[in-house]
């Protein structure tokens, strides 16, 4: 298994030290209102497209 960060770690700006830059997305959090609890559980994403249209399709059909 690897020993990637994921969560919040994942993807941190580096200012010379990880435990600072964590600490920083961390507060931003919440300072928004979200909770240390909140912060820990899972993200789950639904994503739902407005359309079944594809944009190349509408180009092919406006001729353009």
């Amino acid at each position: 298994m690897t020993d990637q960060p994921h969560g919040l770690a994942r993807g941190l700006t580096n200012y010379g030290d990880a435990d600072f830059s964590l600490y920083l997305r961390r507060s931003f959090a919440k300072s928004i209102g979200y909770s240390r609890a909140m912060l820990a559980r899972p993200v789950i994403g639904i994503a739902q497209p407005r359309t079944n249209r594809f944009l190349g399709e509408v180009w092919l059909n406006e001729g353009g």
